[in-house]
């Protein structure tokens, strides 16, 4: 009789920890869930890229474009000149 009463209270308390270790596993998985969802920071990264590609853009092709915009100014002052 008290075997059984002793393997019931076991059995219990079994159940009482294992209803606890898939709790805290749950919240466990949803915190990282949560982390990997959080993209707050998406917008700062994508503008800084956009940023160092143009500069580098910039950097690469500044002798044709300065050598363009100087022919532009050139014709508009010749124009300007002219009237």
């Amino acid at each position: 009789m008290k075997n059984l009463k002793i393997s019931k209270i076991i059995n219990k308390s079994d159940e009482v920890v294992i209803k606890i270790q898939v709790k805290l596993w749950k919240k466990a998985v949803n915190s990282r869930l949560s982390i990997i969802d959080n993209n707050a920071g998406m917008g700062v990264i994508e503008v800084i890229l956009i940023i160092l590609v143009l500069v580098g853009l910039a950097f690469t092709f500044k002798g044709k474009v300065s050598s363009v915009l100087n022919t532009i100014f050139s014709k508009i002052n010749t124009k300007v000149n002219s009237f």
